[in-house]
């Protein structure tokens, strides 16, 4: 049944569910055990939007009013001026809390939000070195830009379908359609599936549909079938479930169950739940809320040494006061506005100062002089240093003689690089070094695009070489774990249809063939054991404990938490070591230890870059341990 034009534009069960996806939003990223599904808020927010756009212009086009130019200013006019405001003070902010990696990551992200392409960003593998996609703190503006990117063809499309009654069956069925498609690269692209528009499209569809085919009379018991899936969906459903679909379509189809019974009509219970004086308050002020909550919780963090629940509800107060000031202060009266020019000027000037600040922070590598930066050079002094090349044969040591020794391995051997060089020009004797990020070493394994390109060019090279000592040093833990940080590496190995224990068979299996066929070759094989790694990046505890006139604490991590931590790694070591007895093992952490303590610092310098990565002064504590035997 079509929809009938409506006496007045404004619904208030709408408010009420956008207050109950921004809450579940808010209490997911507050913690996730007080609502593991609260992600779904997104997909809540999709189906409202496809919803309240189409009601809104569907009409207009009907009666031949509709105007794209005025579509595109009242969108900016209700878009731009929070996002503005939130990122030029989100820069503020990180000029005096964030690293330098971390401002060119924010640099790179903000030149992509204000092209309307932050999913995107977000969808490619970003830097390296970066800082986990889970604290950046413009990570939300991905949902933002979907929307954003599906204003810019939509109305073209309904005008078309509207206009046309031959082709009225292509929204219901391009909707399908796009379903199907995000089934698939949920699947093969995850990644990609969570990101992108050509993914996430059905989900606005959905709202689409709603607001031209699918209203019916109030009814308690079908908005009763709605809300069900809904907060089954929030409550019960795991991050690990196949995203955005077919995960989503519950949560999906009940939105657009309570929106098509207008939440069950005046009178009943959920309706006057919805509509609720600060229940629909909570929805108007979600858009504000929803910009403002994720960075006070990204960077707050960094900001104090414990970040407990009382910090976190604090945080969350803080949020919906800064929401409700913004709301009344700028995003209301902009929107009444009525000169153009008010809008549009400090809009523009605001949008070219951040493109001056992301311009600048990326050709500069995120290097900008912040205070933030000159606390990082004095915990960790060599920072400014580049990192070895990947992917490639780097010779070190001494020029022009065959090598004593080879490096492979991932990123957490490339930190190896340089206190190896040193340490090779000391003792007379050179080397060569190959590494690539989230590769590791290994034959009939594959963990990244170089996997190949180690299998078809390092191994034969290691195989010809006279070296006589091969050394393999991987992040090991991190291919084998499910919470690991470098999820793009493990997830080749631990796919929803391998467990840890299979994957940790896979890579013990590798490294027995891969040190057979070396040893076969002539080849003494040394394995070094994974290095102690924190749940904290290391240096911005050191510098928070000074910035605060504390004493940094004695260890961070004991050994016991060491082993647990690495359990089925040390576990794929051992098994080596039992069928091969010629192998040697570097054993990280006890070289790591003192009285009894597991080291992350020495005098109030750093020994990691970030929560595993060595730094300098950290990896020459490791090198002596495989090459101290090898004579000339």
């Amino acid at each position: 049944m079509k929809m009938s034009q409506q006496s007045s534009s404004y619904l208030p069960e709408v408010d009420g569910l956008r207050a109950l996806a921004i809450l579940a939003v808010l209490l997911y990223h507050l913690d996730p055990g007080l609502c593991s599904g609260g992600f779904l808020g997104v997909d809540l927010f999709f189906v409202i939007s496809g919803f309240v756009i189409t009601r809104k212009i569907a009409p207009q086009i009907r009666a031949g009013r509709f105007s794209f130019r005025d579509f595109y200013w009242n969108r900016a006019r209700r878009l731009l001026p929070v996002f503005l405001l939130a990122l030029l003070t989100i820069w503020i902010a990180a000029w005096w809390l964030l690293f330098p990696a971390d401002l060119k990551s924010l640099a790179s992200t903000t030149l992509a939000a204000l092209l309307g392409l932050a999913n995107y960003q977000f969808s490619r593998h970003l830097d390296y070195f970066a800082p986990s996609l889970e604290t950046h703190p413009l990570l939300h503006l991905w949902s933002l830009a979907v929307e954003e990117q599906f204003y810019l063809f939509y109305p073209l499309l309904l005008v078309l379908v509207l206009r046309r009654q031959s082709i009225r069956w292509l929204l219901p069925v391009g909707c399908g359609l796009l379903f199907l498609l995000s089934c698939g690269m949920s699947r093969w692209l995850p990644l990609q599936a969570f990101y992108g528009l050509e993914s996430r499209a059905w989900e606005l569809g959905i709202g689409c549909l709603v607001a031209l085919r699918c209203q019916m009379k109030p009814s308690a018991l079908l908005s009763w079938l709605g809300v069900l899936p809904c907060l089954g969906s929030l409550v019960g459903m795991s991050d690990r479930a196949g995203l955005p679909a077919p995960a989503a379509l519950p949560i999906c189809l009940g939105t657009a169950l309570l929106i098509a019974t207008r939440c069950g009509g005046p009178g009943s219970v959920l309706h006057r739940v919805f509509v609720l004086s600060p229940v629909r308050y909570l929805g108007r002020i979600s858009y504000s809320l929803y910009l403002i909550h994720w960075p006070v919780l990204a960077l707050g963090p960094k900001l104090t040494l414990n970040w407990g629940t009382q910090e976190k509800t604090l945080a969350a107060l803080l949020c919906l006061l800064l929401a409700a000031l913004v709301h009344h202060t700028l995003e209301n009266p902009v929107r009444r506005m009525r000169s153009g020019w008010k809008f549009a000027i400090p809009t523009i000037g605001v949008a070219v100062l951040l493109a001056s600040f992301a311009v600048l922070g990326r050709s500069r590598q995120g290097w900008l002089g912040s205070p933030g930066e000159q606390a990082l050079r004095q915990v960790y002094p060599e920072c400014t240093q580049s990192k070895p090349e990947t992917n490639r044969w780097l010779r070190l040591g001494l020029a022009g003689r065959p090598p004593d020794v080879l490096l492979v391995g991932d990123s957490h051997a490339q930190c190896l690089i340089p206190a190896l060089d040193d340490a090779l020009k000391q003792r007379g004797l050179s080397g060569a070094a190959w590494v690539a990020h989230a590769t590791l070493p290994l034959e009939n394994i594959e963990t990244s695009a170089h996997s190949k390109t180690f299998a078809r060019e390092a191994m034969p090279e290691l195989l010809r070489s006279p070296a006589s000592r091969v050394v393999l040093m991987a992040s090991w833990t991190s291919y084998l774990t499910s919470d690991s940080a470098d999820k793009q590496a493990r997830l080749r190995i631990l796919t929803p249809h391998r467990s840890v224990e299979e994957g940790t068979q896979m890579v013990t299996a590798a490294i027995k063939h891969t040190a057979t066929e070396l040893m076969e070759a002539g080849k003494q094989v040394v394995l070094v054991d994974p290095v102690p790694t924190y749940r904290v990046h290391v240096p911005e505890y050191l510098v928070k404990t000074s910035r605060w006139g504390m004493a940094a604490a004695t260890e961070l991590m004991t050994l016991t938490d060491h082993q647990k931590r690495h359990q089925a790694a040390l576990a794929a070591l051992d098994e080596v070591a039992r069928t091969i007895p010629t192998i040697r093992r570097v054993p990280s952490a006890s070289l790591m230890t003192r009285d009894g303590h597991l080291i992350y610092q020495q005098s109030g310098r750093s020994l990691y870059e970030d929560s595993s990565h060595l730094t300098r002064e950290g990896a020459e504590m490791i090198v002596p341990a495989f090459i101290d035997s090898l004579s000339r």
